[in-house]
């Protein structure tokens, strides 16, 4: 009976101590009392006063704020909780505002906020509580306000999207900071500015062109070639200093100049000779082909371009404009729209013409003689087509080497025929593809044979002399229709050339509809998650039947994806001059899914473009 009395005991004092609570906040959620509060809380505690299980907040008026759990509680208000799993936050309509999973107070994961309307905001990954993965923004309306990639906190090549909500379109920003922000060698005249600095986070080996002054290609720029002159990155810029010639460093950061476009650059003088000009070069091919814009100490600037190696002066003028300690001031731009160019000091305009013949598309940086000069910014903006229309076509910004974008394909012939998006490999200069063979990843070189740009759609072949012809094409192109909730999967490279990798992903789902967005009849909408890189890729039933291509993803809901029919690819091959005898029965029926992935690997290449 004395053991049975403790155990009774013991209980009643832990239900005590468990009983829910209800606390009151104010707006900034610190403790009052009721006749004060803006919100309460039902909460419960264990026997030493930790939260205990879901903790519920509620607006005074009754609508839920927020639910999820806590590992600690700052009951002083501080600000100092710690969340743990998945937390929602809610509108007092009831909708959710945001919504996502933490871990010891950070967030991991995919964290979604909407707007009160029910539309989706913004959907941005993280990896303990820093920003790793894709950042997406809405307009309220749907359409993309800002995409952008990061790695472990880092804007993966310091490249961001935004878009326009009304006119349709986007500019690709590109922009570097080279010095931190304390750092000065002129005190307060130095005007840096703390949010624009990236702390080096980027690799700039694989920008810079060490090709001058004893290292390695020494033959880029003979004739300015000064074993005086050195450049490396400091505190408070990226530092060119020259000796008796012209000091140059190439950025390996091609600009499409077929589309508008802003070119900027500042510096400041850490010393040198007043009559020494400074700035950029832009369109460069080659040492005897490129264009540029100098600034001297005095005020003066040049405009100008060299052609076959003679020197052309467009332009020549004086400037009040210049500041010989700022960095602010001493900025030199160029923007190019409606085929002219204006040229910009200070944020001012000086001259304005047509705009030229490109002769390359490269960039970079010159110093004149016997100075040092800190590069402290270098930025390019650029007009491009609306995003997710073409959607690997904006991750070229997000770009590996010198490729500008990524895509998925499929091969529809035992020679190398491949089918992919038209917007995959519209206006590319050049294609490539990798893919595994026996094992190992090789490349091709391809070209375009025809598209079809109302359906998306195109058709490549390998024509390099290392290609080997496929003894067979595994899986067959299906003509009939697929019905509403036949399982699929989907094969492709989403965001290979950043953050993803060049593995062949897998994922799947269901045929949701016959039709595609708006009802049109040669796509399906699937339920397949895909990504910016799928496109271009098959989609497979588990019969080896490609049903059809991807090519869109909505991003106005999740997992909601558009595939071109198969039968549009036939009709697109019977039109090619010779028809390849393009795959018409599969011998994958009856694989484990496992099996039909791996026998795939070498069907499916990764499309690069530039």
């Amino acid at each position: 009976m004395k053991y049975v009395l403790i155990i009774l005991g013991w209980v009643l004092n832990l239900s005590l101590f468990s009983q829910q609570k209800k606390e009151f906040f104010d707006e900034h959620w610190k403790p009052v009392d009721s006749t004060k509060a803006a919100y309460y809380r039902l909460i419960t505690y264990d026997e030493k006063g930790n939260p205990q299980g879901v903790v519920r907040d509620f607006y005074i008026t009754g609508e839920k704020q927020w639910e999820g759990r806590f590992s600690y509680i700052d009951k002083l208000g501080g600000g100092n909780d710690i969340e743990e799993g998945m937390c929602t936050w809610y509108y007092k309509n009831g909708k959710m505002s945001s919504r996502g999973f933490f871990v010891n107070g950070k967030i991991d994961g995919t964290y979604k906020t909407w707007f009160e309307s029910g539309a989706r905001s913004s959907e941005v990954q993280y990896k303990n509580g820093v920003l790793h993965g894709l950042y997406i923004n809405w307009y309220e309306s749907g359409v993309l306000r800002n995409f952008a990639v990061y790695n472990q906190g880092n804007l993966v090549g310091n490249t961001s999207l935004l878009c326009d909500e009304f006119n349709q379109s986007c500019t690709r920003t590109f922009t570097q900071n080279f010095s931190k922000p304390e750092a000065s060698l002129y005190g307060e005249k130095t005007k840096i500015k703390k949010d624009r600095y990236s702390d080096f986070s980027i690799d700039w080996s694989q920008y810079l062109s060490y090709a001058m002054y004893g290292e390695s290609d020494n033959n880029m720029w003979p004739q300015t070639k000064d074993k005086q002159a050195v450049s490396k990155m400091t505190n408070y810029g990226y530092l060119i200093k020259t000796g008796k010639a012209d000091g140059f460093r190439l950025i390996h950061h091609p600009i499409d100049y077929s589309s508008s476009f802003d070119l900027d650059v500042s510096y400041f003088v850490g010393k040198g000779n007043l009559n020494s000009m400074h700035g950029f070069v832009w369109g460069y091919q080659d040492e005897k082909n490129y264009y540029y814009f100098r600034l001297s100490g005095h005020g003066s600037y040049v405009i100008g371009a060299m052609r076959n190696g003679k020197n052309e002066l467009f332009h020549q003028a004086s400037t009040l404009l210049y500041d010989s300690e700022s960095d602010v001031g001493n900025y030199l731009g160029i923007t190019h729209q409606d085929d002219s160019l204006e040229f910009f000091i200070g944020f001012a305009s000086v001259y304005r013409m047509p705009c030229p013949e490109l002769l390359g598309n490269t960039v970079g940086f010159v110093v004149g003689p016997e100075s040092e000069v800190y590069f402290t910014s270098f930025s390019t903006v650029e007009k491009i087509d609306p995003p997710f229309v073409s959607p690997d076509l904006d991750v070229q910004s997000i770009r590996k080497k010198t490729w500008k974008g990524n895509g998925s394909g499929f091969f529809i012939s035992t020679l190398g025929h491949i089918v992919t998006n038209y917007h995959v490999i519209d206006k590319a200069k050049e294609i490539e593809i990798d893919i595994l063979r026996d094992g190992k990843q090789v490349s091709y070189q391809c070209e375009v044979l025809i598209t079809d740009k109302t359906n998306d759609l195109a058709i490549i072949q390998v024509k390099d002399p290392s290609f080997i012809p496929f003894s067979e094409i595994p899986y067959s192109l299906k003509t009939s229709l697929a019905e509403v909730g036949t399982p699929v999967f989907a094969l492709g490279y989403p965001l290979a050339l950043s953050t993803l990798g060049t593995e062949l992903k897998f994922t799947e789902g269901t045929v949701n509809s016959r039709t595609g967005k708006e009802g049109i009849i040669s796509a399906y909408q699937v339920s397949a998650p895909v990504q910016p890189g799928n496109s271009g890729g098959p989609l497979f039933d588990y019969e080896g039947n490609v049903l059809g291509v991807i090519n869109e993803k909505l991003f106005l809901a999740d997992n909601v994806a558009f595939a071109i029919k198969s039968n549009y690819i036939i009709n697109l091959i019977d039109l090619l001059p010779s028809v390849p005898d393009y795959p018409k029965s599969s011998r994958m029926k009856g694989m484990p899914p496992t099996e039909q992935v791996k026998l795939l690997r070498s069907f499916i290449p990764l499309i690069k473009v530039k």
